[in-house]
């Protein structure tokens, strides 16, 4: 076993918890408290991995440095953007994120739940230097769900 997987498990032992008290207070699925305690799930998210510790009532910090998750690096975006507008500037270090967060997948269909709520600006090619790219009003973005594994 992982040192992750003795650390959650030494905590549930600890406190006396089962599998389905820990998955409620997590607000996770039992199959994932499991999949975690039993080292099946390889590669848990953070937001899985500080749910489930604070659960157990044990370090989240901890438990996420065990889980070898790492942070996304942050993004700023290059000087030449400055001619964005504060809400197109938003826009783009949002999406910029969240691919960073989902591994490069940003989900722009129906299926995936939350709105992004504002438009993205489209740039063309040809537009000249220091002119206004045009904007249009684009698909409202998704962000994708996080799955539980």
């Amino acid at each position: 076993m992982s040192e992750l997987t003795d650390f959650l498990n030494a905590a549930k032992d600890k406190n006396g918890l089962s599998l389905r008290q820990i998955a409620d207070a997590a607000n996770v699925s039992p199959t994932t408290v499991q999949n975690l305690l039993n080292g099946v799930t390889k590669r848990p998210d953070e937001q899985t991995v500080r749910a489930v510790a604070d659960a157990l009532r044990i370090s989240g910090d901890r438990a996420v440095e065990l889980a070898g998750v790492q942070k996304p690096e942050p993004f700023l975006l290059p000087v030449e953007a400055d001619r964005l507008d504060p809400g197109e500037r938003k826009v783009i270090v949002h999406m910029v994120r969240q691919l960073l967060i989902s591994g490069g997948k940003l989900s722009t269909g129906d299926d995936a739940s939350g709105e992004l709520g504002a438009s993205v600006t489209e740039l063309r090619p040809g537009t000249a230097t220091g002119e206004r790219p045009r904007v249009r009003r684009a698909a409202r973005l998704r962000p994708r769900p996080p799955h539980d594994e």
